[in-house]
C-alpha cells in the first residue's frame, strides 16, 4: 500500500510504502520490480514484513542462502533506501520453536531514502518484545521522546463481571448536577470514572497483579531469547 503522509504538526510530507512479501523467493520478484519503478525521490519510506533477511547474519538457526539476499538488497540500493535507526529486538521473528528448532530472523524493518532522512534526521524505529505473536511490532518516532503527562481513563471490560457494577454505575450517573446539559454530562462522566477506578482497586487489583506478573515473566523470557537466541538451554516459558 502507497500512501502521502501530512504530518498535522506542520513537519515535511513524505510517502510511505507498507509491505507484506511473499513467502516465496520468486513470488516477490514483483515487488522489487514494482519499487524499483515507484522509486519516489521525494521523501519516501518503506515498512514492513518483506519475508526475507538482507545480510547472512540477520538469521540464527538456520543458514541464509545468497539468492536469498540479493534481490532485496539490489532494489534498496537501487531505491537509495537505507534501514531507519533501530532500537530493541534485532530479530524481529521467530518460529516459537524451543532448543536445536530455534529460528531467529530479521524479517521487519523499515527504510528511508537520502530525503527522508533530511527531514527526519532524529527517527528512530524500535523494535519491541513479539508477546504472543511471533512478529515484533514496530514503532517509529520522528520526534524527539518527550515524558510526562497524565495517562488517559482505560475501560476494563472486566469490570461488568463485578456484582456491584451496575449499582455503582448507576448512582453515580443519577447524582444530581446543576448546569448546562454539556456541563452535566461531563460532570456525571467523572464521577462514573471515579467510582470506577475505586472498584478497580478494591475488587481487581489482584487480577491485574498476576496479569500484569505473568506478562512480564513472557517479556523477560523472550528478551533473554534474543539476547542469546543460540543458547538451546533456555527453559519454556510457563504461563
Amino acid at each position: 500500500m502507497h500512501c502521502h503522509i501530512t504530518p498535522v504538526s506542520g513537519m515535511p510530507r513524505f510517502y510511505c510504502t507498507f509491505v507484506y512479501a511473499f513467502n516465496e523467493n520468486s513470488l516477490r520478484q514483483v515487488l522489487w520490480r514494482d519499487l524499483v519503478i515507484l522509486n519516489v525521490q521525494s521523501p519516501w519510506i518503506i515498512c514492513g514484513d518483506f519475508n526475507c533477511v538482507m545480510s547472512v547474519n540477520e538469521r540464527i538457526g538456520a543458514p541464509v542462502r545468497h539468492m536469498e539476499i540479493v534481490d532485496i538488497n539490489n532494489c534498496m540500493h537501487g531505491c537509495g533506501m537505507e534501514d531507519v535507526k533501530c532500537v530493541g529486538n534485532l530479530y524481529t521473528w521467530n518460529n516459537k520453536q524451543q532448543g536445536a528448532d530455534k529460528v531467529f530472523s530479521k524479517l521487519d524493518r523499515i527504510l528511508g531514502n537520502a530525503a527522508w532522512f533530511d527531514c527526519y534526521p532524529s527517527a528512530e524505529a524500535c523494535f519491541h518484545p513479539e508477546g504472543h505473536f511471533d512478529h515484533s511490532p514496530s514503532l517509529l518516532t520522528v520526534y524527539p521522546r518527550v515524558n510526562g503527562g497524565r495517562k488517559p481513563f482505560k475501560y476494563f471490560t472486566m469490570w461488568k463481571t463485578s456484582p456491584r457494577f451496575n449499582t455503582i454505575v448507576t448512582d453515580a450517573w443519577n447524582t444530581p448536577i446543576n448546569g448546562s446539559k454539556m456541563f452535566c454530562v461531563v460532570s456525571k462522566l467523572k464521577k462514573v470514572k471515579g467510582v470506577l477506578k475505586d472498584l478497580n482497586k478494591t475488587s481487581f487489583s489482584d487480577v491485574q497483579a498476576a496479569d500484569l506478573s505473568a506478562y512480564h515473566a513472557m517479556i523477560a523470557a523472550q528478551e533473554a531469547m534474543h539476547l542469546a537466541p543460540t543458547d538451546h538451554t533456555l527453559a519454556d516459558l510457563e504461563l
